[in-house]
């Protein structure tokens, strides 16, 4: 499965990677994938999402939120609550009463500019 590395030796043990959909309350972790060490979490992530089931809500962390991943949580009819690297950029399009506001997600900057392939989010 690969081992992690220090720059001077390889780490002592093997390790694998493990991407799972887990409910929050019980830890229970109900689909789980295992890959190399050598493997993203980001490429792993659509295999799981197959599994999602609507009006589920996911949570995830900032670099698994692109706009192919949304768009395949959307087609599953399921939630979504995902943190956001600081350089991504959001128009506000509509501010809420609690201090939140809707924006669009767009594939690349050249959608961005056109206002084109935007999901609202």
């Amino acid at each position: 499965f690969g081992r992690p590395g220090s720059g001077r030796a390889p780490g002592a043990f093997p390790q694998v990677r493990v991407l799972a959909l887990c409910e929050t309350g019980s830890h229970v972790m109900w689909k789980w994938l295992v890959k190399s060490l050598r493997s993203a979490e980001i490429t792993m992530a659509p295999a799981l999402l197959r599994f999602l089931q609507p009006d589920r809500l996911l949570l995830w962390d900032r670099h698994f939120l692109t706009h192919a991943t949304v768009s395949a949580v959307r087609a599953r009819q399921a939630h979504l609550l995902a943190r956001i690297t600081s350089n991504r950029v959001f128009t506000p399009i509509q501010h809420l009463p609690d201090g939140s506001y809707l924006a669009k997600l767009y594939p690349n900057a050249a959608d961005r500019r056109r206002d084109r392939h935007g999901l609202l989010v």
